[in-house]
């Protein structure tokens, strides 16, 4: 994985968009998601990081759409 800098723990030959597949989170975490979520949506990070990866991206949508950190913030 290149995006986020997961790395995957295990060999699969064959794979669906339903398997879980074993990962290492940039923060060193190890964990299992969809490979859905890996391959098409690119979010290789555990729960945690991927709440604060969350985060960062609606703060940068809003700050970029209205110019403010918190949509409430707008008048």
């Amino acid at each position: 994985m290149t995006e986020g800098g997961g790395s995957i723990l295990d060999t699969y030959e064959r794979y669906n968009q339903r398997m879980r597949v074993k990962f290492r989170c940039v923060c060193g975490s190890e964990t299992s998601k969809r490979f859905e979520m890996l391959h098409l949506y690119r979010l290789p990070y555990c729960d945690p990081c991927s709440l604060k990866k969350a985060t960062e991206r609606s703060k940068a949508t809003i700050m970029k759409n209205y110019g403010v950190e918190n949509a409430g913030q707008r008048n």
